[in-house]
């Protein structure tokens, strides 16, 4: 979950080639996947990431919203239900705040 808030939140990943992390960065566009025993690895793609956010912000940028995009695009709620239901989810649906005139604003 880590992993997939941090994509979520813009920032790019760097993860163990062990286990399931890994399958959700990808290599170089949305963060860095690192050798589980070897440290200096570990050492030199986490400074890689912090000399391009310093050095090449523009760079940096594409791996944040390539990470942002790859975080959404495996969690977004919507894509989710029409795929268990079959059925597309309106584009603006109306929240249960709204339903319930809980948040409804004074008439004017």
């Amino acid at each position: 979950m880590v992993v997939a808030e941090a994509q979520a939140c813009g920032l790019p990943a760097v993860v163990s080639d062990k286990g399931g992390p890994q399958e959700l960065v990808l290599e170089g566009e949305s963060g860095f996947v690192v050798g589980t025993q070897n440290k200096e690895a570990w050492r030199q793609e986490i400074d890689r990431l912090l000399r391009l956010k310093a050095e090449k912000p523009a760079r940096f940028k594409v791996l944040r919203e390539a990470a942002r995009r790859a975080a959404l695009g495996r969690s977004d709620w919507n894509a989710v239900l029409d795929a268990l239901t079959g059925l597309p989810v309106p584009a603006n649906p109306p929240t249960i705040a709204q339903d319930s005139g809980l948040f409804a604003l004074p008439a004017a």
